[in-house]
């Protein structure tokens, strides 16, 4: 390579990288303290080969003998001409620049990190979202241990600096001043060592700006509305890896707000794939949402899932903000009981309803012990009913179930019920076949607050469907055959049922309408209560001589 060719190669390299975009700058600049030095190496090499004659006179004139051992590349002893040899060093050149830029792009170097966040604001700015998942999603987990410094070398420190600090708490006050007992000054041996504890803190690097670089990262990412739009309709399960960051409630929320409100989203696909699977056994495999939450469902406890998808559900049926609006007058329509149609038209409300039975199912037989506000379906009932209307047209008030609404109720009934069941069902050593409402109680509870326990689903299930219960008998707008059909279902729930704990808990909640008594409106209740118990089938009654004995007992 002569100097020509030199020349026209860095003007060249100038012109490529004025011309590439600023994400493509940033992204070569990985790595830039390393390759600038070794850039201007090469070149002094280079120039050194191409004046190598000149260069020797000159530093011979000025330092005399100690430029004499100074190699001579031209001449007959020369084995390549100085061309070739300034092309080798510049193929040698490129070579060492890919393996710099390789090792400092890999996704596992954190000192790459203030690069990568510049990226990822510009990448966001010019809204180039795959681009910039492309370049995050192999990096978040280094990110992640770098913004909860996790790093090895930030442990480190952190560790240092922790027993340092004791150490010198403890050369500060050598007496225990805080309790009767003396102790001995520490010796010439114990302070020094005490002090170089506390100095190496300060040899081996924190990496606090490393850590403020990695949060800056992980805010971006999560702060960004088109982004998070992005992700939901065209990359749904990198929001998968965002997850499993600390810190990234809000992204949580507002992702699965976006989901249930999307009837087109991955939501309603993966639980129209399992909706063929009883709930509790494990999803279908392939469905990576499903997997995510519910394989390990402590990983939908921590997230509170239930939040986002029960406030949107409790949002739709707001009969305050708008009671006629376009989607609670579908709630009045005649009602489609066809399985297929439910997938063929979804409805956020049916579908939020299946999605927490899928929860908090998964919940019980893992034993997690938190009740997953379980305590929505309560809201949604009460919701539904505010918005009962049976007067459009087409609509047979005959009929079990006469519009959606009733359906909805009726399912949220049954899936009450369900939970309540499953203390058939769990393992032997799970948590939720125990109660506090058992504990030295013996046979008979008198105390209606004793039936309240978040801990266990089925008991939290069993207050909640005397809730929905009470709401319901108490209604004007709902039938008496509607009435009379989700009772049969809770009768039915209760001769299932064959430990006496269980059936006494049930039973109590079922004639006091939930874990508190209501002591308003409740002789109307206990009326309803009455009339629709004569008119069970007799001989499923007569299996429930405990509910029987308790509705007179409370009501006479």
């Amino acid at each position: 390579m002569t100097l020509d060719g030199l020349l026209t190669l860095l003007t060249l390299l100038a012109a490529i990288y004025a011309l590439l975009p600023k994400a493509t700058r940033l992204r070569l600049g990985l790595g830039a303290k390393f390759q600038i030095p070794t850039a201007l190496a090469a070149l002094l090499i280079i120039l050194y080969v191409q004046f190598n004659v000149q260069v020797i006179s000159l530093c011979t004139a000025v330092m005399g003998q100690a430029c004499e051992n100074l190699p001579l590349l031209t001449g007959d002893s020369a084995l390549l001409t100085a061309p070739q040899l300034s092309f080798l060093i510049v193929l040698g050149w490129a070579t060492l620049v890919y393996a710099i830029h390789f090792f400092f792009s890999r996704p596992r170097a954190h000192s790459s990190l203030p690069t990568i966040s510049k990226l990822v604001d510009n990448l966001i700015y010019e809204q180039r979202y795959a681009e910039l998942i492309d370049l995050v999603e192999p990096r978040l987990p280094i990110v992640d241990r770098a913004a909860n410094r996790l790093l090895l070398l930030q442990k480190l420190h952190d560790k240092i600096r922790l027993l340092g600090d004791e150490n010198q708490e403890f050369l500060r006050y050598p007496n225990n001043r805080h309790t009767s007992e003396r102790v001995r000054s520490p010796n010439i041996f114990v302070r020094k060592t005490c002090r170089t504890v506390s100095k190496l803190a300060t040899v081996i690097p924190a990496y606090r700006q490393t850590q403020v670089v990695a949060r800056n990262i992980i805010r971006a990412l999560c702060q960004s509305k088109d982004l998070r739009n992005y992700i939901l309709k065209v990359r749904p399960y990198f929001a998968l890896s965002l997850l499993q960051l600390r810190e990234t409630k809000d992204f949580s929320d507002a992702y699965f707000r976006g989901l249930i409100s999307d009837t087109n989203s991955i939501l309603y696909q993966e639980l129209e794939r399992n909706s063929d699977f009883s709930p509790g056994i494990r999803p279908r495999e392939g469905n990576r949402l499903l997997e995510f939450l519910f394989n390990d469902a402590s990983v939908a406890e921590k997230l509170g899932v239930w939040k986002p998808v029960g406030d949107y559900m409790k949002e739709l049926l707001q009969p305050d903000g708008d009671p006629n609006s376009e989607f609670t007058v579908t709630l009045c329509r005649k009602a489609n009981s066809s399985h297929d149609e439910r997938w063929r038209n979804p409805d956020p409300i049916r579908t939020g309803i299946y999605f927490f039975d899928v929860m908090v199912t998964a919940a019980a037989m893992q034993g997690i012990q938190w009740h997953m506000w379980l305590y929505y379906l309560v809201y949604v009932v009460e919701r539904l009913e505010q918005v009962y209307d049976t007067s459009f047209p087409k609509v047979d008030e005959s009929d079990q179930f006469p519009i959606r609404s009733a359906r909805l109720i009726d399912e949220s009934i049954r899936v009450l019920c369900r939970w309540v069941l499953l203390v058939k069902e769990l393992p032997l050593d799970s948590p939720h076949r125990n109660s506090i409402v058992f504990v030295g109680q013996g046979d008979s509870i008198t105390h209606e607050n004793q039936y309240d326990d978040n801990a266990n689903i089925p008991v939290s299930a069993a207050n909640a469907l005397g809730m929905c219960m009470r709401k319901i008998f108490l209604s004007r707008n709902i039938s008496r055959q509607t009435k009379s059909c989700m009772y049969n279902t809770v009768v039915e729930t209760l001769d299932e049922l064959e430990d006496e704990h269980w059936r006494q808990l049930l039973v109590h909640c079922i004639v006091n309408t939930g874990p508190v008594y209501n002591r308003q409106k409740v002789r109307e209740y206990g009326e309803v209560l009455k009339s629709l118990s004569s008119e069970v089938d007799t001989f499923l009654w007569e299996r429930v001589p405990d509910l029987d004995r308790k509705i007179k007992q409370a009501y006479g």
